[in-house]
């Protein structure tokens, strides 16, 4: 999907259907109405990462960051709840856009597959990932 076309896709509905999936399915957003605004910059953030081909590393990190910073909670309970709200944004956003699927992909289940159970328990406690392209 080109920039332009995606645009026009996250403004007509794209930012509000990933506001919405947010609200309902991760507790930072649903528990505390007052957030959702402060979050409106991590919101956008996630969509253009998502489409420069950000992955279900990207978006978890996206909301521990703004899980820490707003309620100052971390460690793996909450990681564990912020990949699976993650797993469920990338979901949507594969179907929403038709988009290719990550750089986690698995040719036996024909889509996504998590990352490697190393990758995942260093995502547990404070961590640097470096963004780097295929």
């Amino acid at each position: 999907m080109l920039l332009s076309e995606w645009r026009s896709w996250w403004t007509s509905t794209g930012a509000d259907e990933l506001r919405s999936l947010l609200i309902e399915n991760w507790d930072p957003l649903r528990e505390h109405p007052d957030l959702r605004g402060e979050f409106a910059p991590v919101l956008l953030a996630i969509g253009r990462e998502l489409h420069e081909g950000g992955d279900l590393i990207d978006v978890k990190l996206h909301l521990a960051q703004f899980r820490e910073d707003t309620q100052g909670r971390t460690g793996r309970r909450w990681g564990r709840r912020d990949r699976r709200v993650a797993e469920k944004v990338v979901r949507w956003y594969r179907e929403a856009t038709g988009e290719p699927p990550d750089r986690f992909t698995d040719s036996h289940s024909g889509g996504s597959r998590a990352p490697t159970r190393l990758a995942t328990e260093q995502l547990e406690g404070p961590c640097v990932l470096l963004h780097h392209p295929l």
